[in-house]
């Protein structure tokens, strides 16, 4: 890990999977929902602050490049860590929940569908996070380097990440399904090119 990342030792928990909503498929998928909200809002900040960028930053209108650009100095987070004090523990939770309760409870095959998304994305979210913390050496190396082809293509990189957190920033209010898993599995394209 980078000399300039500090652990910190808090472990993420789990906040809404009790047991009592295995007996209910809508309960299930309910307490899925929240502690998939739960794993977003903790990967978007390890990601953001990992690709060195603050949150509102993202989250504004700004033109996301000249973000990138102008933002040049390491953030103090220990990414690894926080994969496998926080992300990982919440990642298992949800996948260990997710498959006992169809299991648990009568679930519709449209219900199953839905468990089945919700995993997907939850074990997109932990790799996206995972990756990150291998790279991320480089990534802060290379944002600053006097070389400006590799500075440009680490800040592409940084780019991307960026680009794809704030448009799943705004997917969080759109309901059309279609059109969320649309926009998702072309940033998700654009992420693997």
């Amino acid at each position: 890990p980078d000399p300039h990342e500090q652990e910190q030792g808090v472990v993420l928990e789990p906040q809404d999977l009790g047991e009592s909503a295995l007996a209910l498929p809508d309960a299930a998928r309910e307490v899925l929902r929240k502690e998939t909200e739960h794993l977003y809002e903790n990967v978007f900040e390890v990601v953001a602050h990992g690709i060195n960028l603050h949150r509102t930053d993202i989250l504004s209108d700004r033109d996301l490049m000249a973000i990138v650009e102008q933002s040049t100095k390491v953030m103090d987070i220990n990414v690894t860590e926080k994969y496998y004090r926080g992300i990982k523990v919440l990642y298992s939770a949800i996948v260990e929940f997710a498959t006992r309760a169809p299991t648990e409870s009568a679930f519709s095959e449209n219900q199953m569908k839905r468990i089945h998304a919700i995993r997907v994305a939850c074990r997109l979210s932990a790799e996206i996070v995972k990756d990150l913390s291998g790279m991320r050496p480089n990534l802060n190396k290379y944002m600053v380097s006097d070389n400006p082809g590799m500075r440009e293509q680490y800040n592409i990189i940084r780019y991307n990440l960026a680009k794809y957190l704030r448009t799943a920033a705004s997917l969080k209010t759109e309901r059309d399904i279609h059109q969320v898993r649309s926009i998702n599995n072309e940033l998700l394209f654009q992420l693997k090119e």
